[in-house]
C-alpha cells in the first residue's frame, strides 16, 4: 500500500444502511436512508462501541454521512468526508430512458462500468478508490490508529479485491449487505482483510443486499 508501512493499522469498512430508490430505480441525488437503513446504521455503530475507534471517514453521499450519525455521536469525533471513496459514478444514466436503465441495471448481475453513460469505467474507479485509500487514510494516519470508513458496496469490494492481490471484478458477485461490518488492518505494507462482511449485529433489524437482478441497485 503505497510507501512502506512497518506498523499495524484496523480498519472498519461498513457499508451504508438501506437507502431510498427513486421511480427510475436509482439512488436520487443525496437520497437519505429508510426507517429500516436507519436503524441498520445504528446497529452497525453499536456494534463498534467498544472498538477503539480513532477517525471517522465517509464518502462525500449523503447515505455514507447519515450512516456514520450514531458513531459521532458516542466518539465525539469529526467525519472527514472523501469525495474520492464515493460509488462508482455512473454518469447520464438518471437521464436516460426508464427501459434502459432497467435494462443496464436488471440485465445480469450488475456491472460496474458505465463508460456508455460517460460515467466511470471499471479501471477508473479501482483507480481512484486505491488511491483515495491510500493517499488520504494509510499515509495520513499515525501509528496504531483505528479508522472506521462508511462507504459503499462497490467500495469495499475493490478494497476486497486489492487486499486478495488481484484486479478488481467488475461483476458485482460479492455479499455486502447494507451495514455490514468488514474488518482489515494494514500489517506489513499489506492490506489484510481480517474478516469479511458480516451482518450478524443486524440479525434482529432485518439485512439488505448488494443489487442483483431481483434486486434494488446500489
Amino acid at each position: 500500500v503505497g510507501r512502506g508501512y512497518d506498523y499495524r493499522m484496523d480498519i472498519f469498512l461498513i457499508r451504508h444502511g438501506e437507502t431510498e430508490i427513486g421511480d427510475d430505480h436509482l439512488y436520487p441525488n443525496n437520497a437519505s436512508l429508510t426507517e429500516l437503513g436507519q436503524r441498520q446504521a445504528d446497529a452497525a455503530c453499536k456494534a463498534l462501541r467498544d472498538a477503539g475507534i480513532t477517525h471517522i471517514f465517509t464518502s462525500n453521499l449523503q447515505r455514507a454521512k447519515e450512516s456514520a450519525t450514531r458513531a459521532v455521536e458516542f466518539t465525539g469525533l469529526s467525519p472527514v468526508a472523501l469525495e474520492g471513496l464515493d460509488e462508482v459514478r455512473i454518469g447520464d444514466l438518471r437521464e436516460a430512458p426508464i427501459e434502459a436503465i432497467k435494462r443496464r441495471l436488471y440485465n445480469g448481475v450488475p456491472v460496474a462500468d458505465f463508460t456508455e453513460f460517460d460515467g466511470e469505467s471499471t479501471p477508473e474507479f479501482e483507480e481512484r478508490i486505491i488511491y483515495s485509500f491510500t493517499r488520504d487514510i494509510v499515509e495520513m494516519l499515525d501509528e496504531n490508529t483505528r479508522p472506521a470508513l462508511f462507504v459503499h458496496g462497490g467500495t469495499i469490494s475493490v478494497l476486497l479485491d486489492y487486499a486478495e492481490g488481484k484486479r478488481f471484478e467488475p461483476l458485482m458477485l460479492r455479499e455486502v449487505p447494507n451495514s455490514s461490518i468488514t474488518v482489515a488492518n494494514v500489517t506489513d505494507k499489506k492490506l489484510v482483510i481480517s474478516s469479511q462482511p458480516s451482518a450478524d449485529h443486524l440479525a434482529d433489524i432485518g439485512v439488505t443486499h448488494m443489487a442483483r437482478p431481483d434486486r434494488n441497485p446500489d
